[in-house]
């Protein structure tokens, strides 16, 4: 099989809560803060809604992430499923390695992307922070219960929406914060202090329309959970990928199949390249990829976005230069990579082409939606199995 590189977008918004308990809420936080330290492996499921209505209360666009890990912060590791829609990626990541195989398609040595499972921003104490930074706002009421504290606020407020932002990149374009509605309902195990259950609801109106954001965020088996390792056969069926690589590809990387040499041989002799694109719409965006390639060897690839401003929430030209202007920094300066960003009255295009014959996949595989599977360099890219994969997210293929 071979090997293939892809590169995928998520759009997305997050946020996240969190809880204390027991006599008086200033003493309940202070345990908090006191347990948290303690705290350094876990199980943890967080599930992000994120649905858009029109003026008639229509959905419009609707988007759901899952996580459901297994962390191990004394050691940075971790194993889970992670969960966009209808896409699910698998992986286990340790200090050995990592590994991870996308909607059953077969596991991967993923060297190289590690950064694609770091789950540090969302770390127990991350999120314990949350309760701490709220301790003297006095919206953010505790109520004693059997056996938890539950720890809940309802309203419009600046302060709890930046104490949700930090763990969870939480961000609402075009609208003022203190104009989005918040619910939040945290529960405390009242004899660990462990935070076990967070609930939050954000919503936001403009024109009309309506974002509404749920987060249901559960933390279980705080210090009991096994050490973190990567199951034999999982190893063994990278090892055997690894090794049907080797024999259609020599050690070289050249494949080896007299078929597939005389194809390719066929396509450089003739000096024929050929192009596939691919587009797909969602509300306030219009993405166009297209592909060079001879043979199956994809050469270059070139992504069009066009953001309308209104659809996205972004009030003008200058706001849009200060969300999307940082994106782009990280772009600049990566062998094989140009991106550029154009700003009209109602409009951005952002352009982005990847030359795979000049890349420096290393520097490549950390910018923001790019990541490539092992051997994209070595090998390089699949035509075919990059097609499949953008039909399966919902492109379609034009002339």
């Amino acid at each position: 099989m071979r090997k293939f590189g892809y590169i995928f977008m998520l759009m997305a918004a997050a946020l996240v809560l969190a809880a204390c308990g027991s006599e008086s809420k200033e003493d309940v936080i202070d345990s908090i803060e006191e347990k948290a330290d303690e705290v350094e492996k876990y199980y943890m499921e967080t599930t992000l809604d994120v649905t858009g209505f029109d003026a008639d209360d229509n959905v419009v666009d609707e988007s759901t992430g899952e996580l459901h890990v297994y962390i191990d912060e004394s050691t940075g590791e971790s194993s889970g499923e992670m969960i966009q829609d209808s896409q699910i990626i698998e992986y286990y990541s340790t200090n050995e390695a990592t590994y991870a195989q996308m909607d059953d398609s077969g596991w991967e040595d993923m060297a190289g992307a590690e950064e694609q499972f770091d789950q540090s921003d969302t770390e127990y104490g991350d999120v314990a922070q949350i309760i701490i930074d709220l301790k003297d706002d006095e919206d953010f009421e505790m109520e004693a219960e059997d056996d938890t504290f539950t720890f809940t606020f309802e309203g419009k407020s600046e302060d709890v929406y930046n104490a949700l932002e930090n763990p969870y990149s939480l961000t609402f374009t075009g609208l003022d914060v203190e104009d989005i509605e918040q619910e939040l309902t945290i529960t405390v195990d009242s004899e660990t202090y462990h935070i076990e259950h967070l609930q939050a609801k954000l919503v936001a109106e403009k024109d009309g329309e309506k974002l509404e954001m749920n987060i249901d965020h559960v933390y279980e088996q705080i210090n009991d959970i096994d050490d973190i390792s990567i199951p034999e056969d999982v190893v063994t069926a990278v090892e055997e990928a690894d090794e049907a690589n080797d024999d259609i590809f020599g050690d070289d990387g050249e494949e080896e199949s007299n078929e597939e040499e005389e194809e390719d041989e066929t396509a450089a002799d003739d000096g024929e390249e050929k192009t596939r694109t691919f587009r797909a719409e969602e509300p306030g965006i219009q993405a166009t990829i297209t592909y060079y390639y001879q043979g199956d060897n994809v050469t270059k690839q070139t992504t069009e976005n066009v953001i309308d401003y209104e659809a996205v929430g972004l009030e003008s030209k200058d706001e849009a230069k200060e969300m999307f202007d940082p994106e782009s920094e990280q772009f600049q300066g990566v062998d094989g990579v140009t991106h550029e960003m154009i700003y009209e009255d109602d409009q951005a295009t952002e352009l982005l082409e990847v030359d795979y014959e000049n890349l420096d996949f290393d520097e490549a595989g950390n910018l923001p939606g790019m990541m490539f599977e092992e051997g994209a360099e070595e090998y390089g890219i699949s035509m075919e199995q990059s097609a499949d994969m953008l039909l399966e997210q919902g492109f379609e293929e034009i002339e």
